[in-house]
């Protein structure tokens, strides 16, 4: 806003330092849209990054991997408990 002597005196009115008030909100909406754009990009793209880590990575192969059967390690045991040999250290 514009003081009086600045209206009566006859000279050039001055603007306001940040621009007027319009031109602010204008700036102001822009920076939000922005910002929620780059925003939105960022977690579509850690999305992408974490489902294809899933999929594609490790923890896939961690969860489907084959376990190797147990039965013949008990039968080791019993038999070499049984001949009096060395003792099995599984």
């Amino acid at each position: 806003m514009l003081c009086r002597q600045c209206t009566v005196a006859g000279g050039a009115q001055k603007q306001p330092v940040g621009g007027t008030r319009e031109e602010r909100g204008i700036a102001m909406q822009l920076f939000a849209e922005a910002l929620s754009v780059v925003g939105a990009m960022l977690l579509s793209l850690s999305c992408g990054l974490l489902l294809e880590e899933l999929l594609f990575g490790g923890l896939v192969r961690l969860f489907f991997a084959r376990r190797p059967r147990t039965t013949g390690v008990t039968e080791q045991r019993e038999t070499s408990a049984g001949t009096g040999g060395e003792k099995c250290l599984r």
